[in-house]
């Protein structure tokens, strides 16, 4: 499983797709992976955003985890779609 570093962690990703996971039918779980891309988007914004105005100088890590998560929860989606 993938961290981000301490203060960026989007805890919301991962119960996302927990919820979803545990739902009755695929349809009803994909809703939830497209809440979970939608989470990833604000943590994404919310890393831009801190760059931006200097809080951070910006981690190529923390890039690649998020595109990661990203890629992660697109595959699930393309799969469940394909069944």
């Amino acid at each position: 499983m993938m961290y981000l570093p301490k203060g960026w962690r989007n805890e919301k990703t991962f119960e996302n797709i927990a919820q979803g996971a545990a739902r009755k039918s695929d349809k009803e779980f994909m809703k939830f992976l497209y809440v979970t891309l939608s989470s990833i988007a604000e943590l994404e914004t919310q890393y831009i955003l801190s760059k931006e105005i200097g809080l951070t100088g910006g981690s190529e890590k923390v890039e690649k985890i998020i595109e990661r998560e990203r890629m992660l929860a697109m595959g699930l989606i393309r799969h469940l779609k394909n069944k």
